[in-house]
């Protein structure tokens, strides 16, 4: 039996872009602390200088050298195959427990998993079933591998648009090499990924796949602007004030470098904050799509997808979130009200990013990463919030 070693330099030297997984797992190995905190880059982390794993699959690659390092490190490493890199588009077909799928388009039946679902659109469209490398999965799913046709850009996608159970691993995501083998824990299931068809050859991606593995073209974006801001009240803001923090909000979710559903999340949080304790004059509505437009346009600027549902439900968690934070926690960090559950933040807190500096000028106070009422103030604070975003992270988008 080969060693997970020599599948990795097998798949390497036939542009597969791999790297390593936990042993007996299939999730990436943590950042290490540095890059935990997002103090350094892929190209100056320092555990990747010292052929340490980090970073995931944002590390992936097809160097034999860089791959014999990372083997001898971690010998028992499992294997993660980076499929936008490597001009794949893999179907993961699950087989989950649970109510099957109403019919919808044009499968005429319910279906309960993948497999059926995939079996219903091949015959409505008539196409045989696909006969590429396919591989079976512990939790008896199948993994099917195409070709990326040339020019044609696949996102992952889990929410399920191209079918019941059935998730796209492309840019962005990554599948377990064949021959790796898994244990229960670390994982809810154990065995083997195993090829379970007649062929070795990896057939292109079929022009009916590929009209249900594209998204729908979005929705083109208002053009960014503030609610209508009712004239200051005696007292309060202004609407000048009002104005470049929405603004701000924006420009870090559109523009900003870092993880985006953080971004996302943590602008969603304060919007709501400033809204249901200093009396900001937008509502939830105008907020949450004003934050999405945003978050859409952000593709323009980094290339990376934004599904639209992902976006939805980090502005929803973090506008609940941002309602229930005390009124001197205006910064989206700090005490929860104690009649709602607080969550636990996604990464540890190890000083730098988050620390709070106490403010006591009022409700507003200081306002982390953004402009300040001006009044004798001025000056930002471009401090980072720690806030959990509730999808994958960055560097590892889809393990299946």
């Amino acid at each position: 039996m080969s060693s997970p070693y020599d599948v990795a330099c097998w798949l390497a030297g036939h542009d597969f872009a791999v790297f390593p997984l936990r042993p007996h797992g299939k999730r990436p190995f943590g950042n290490c602390r540095s890059c935990g905190n997002g103090r350094c880059t892929l190209h100056e982390c320092p555990c990747l200088a010292n052929d340490r794993p980090c970073h995931g699959l944002l590390a992936a690659t097809t160097d034999l050298g860089q791959v014999t390092r990372w083997w001898r490190y971690t010998p028992k490493a499992n294997i993660g195959i980076h499929t936008g890199r490597s001009g794949l588009v893999v179907l993961d077909l699950d087989r989950k427990p649970g109510p099957p799928a109403p019919a919808a388009r044009d499968v005429p039946t319910p279906v309960t998993d993948g497999l059926q679902a995939l079996h219903a659109i091949t015959a409505a469209e008539q196409v045989p079933w696909p006969d590429t490398l396919t591989v079976c999965t512990p939790s008896e799913g199948r993994h099917l591998y195409f070709r990326c046709p040339e020019g044609l850009s696949v996102s992952s996608d889990a929410s399920g648009r191209m079918g019941h159970q059935i998730d796209i691993r492309a840019e962005g995501g990554y599948v377990v090499a064949p021959g790796c083998e898994i244990y229960s824990p670390p994982e809810d299931r154990e065995g083997t990924y195993q090829r379970c068809s007649h062929t070795t050859g990896i057939a292109d991606l079929p022009e009916w796949l590929c009209n249900r593995a594209l998204p729908p073209p979005p929705a083109q974006p208002e053009p960014r602007q503030a609610p209508n801001l009712p004239a200051a009240l005696p007292g309060r803001h202004t609407e000048t004030y009002w104005r470049r923090i929405w603004h701000d909000e924006l420009d870090k979710v559109e523009t900003r470098p870092g993880e985006r559903w953080r971004l996302l999340y943590a602008a969603a949080r304060r919007l709501a904050n400033l809204a249901t304790h200093d009396q900001a004059p937008w509502s939830e509505t105008e907020a949450t799509e004003a934050l999405l437009a945003a978050a859409l346009r952000r593709r323009q600027h980094t290339g990376k997808p934004t599904e639209e549902a992902i976006a939805r439900r980090n502005i929803t968690r973090g506008w609940q979130r941002g309602t229930r934070d005390t009124p001197d926690s205006l910064h989206g960090l700090g005490r929860t009200r104690p009649s709602g559950r607080a969550e636990t933040p996604a990464e540890p807190s190890r000083g730098g990013t988050g620390q709070l500096r106490k403010q006591s000028s009022g409700a507003c106070g200081r306002l982390s990463g953004s402009t300040t009422d001006t009044a004798g103030r001025g000056g930002s604070s471009d401090q980072r919030p720690n806030t959990p975003p509730t999808d994958q992270h960055s560097s590892h988008e889809g393990a299946a």
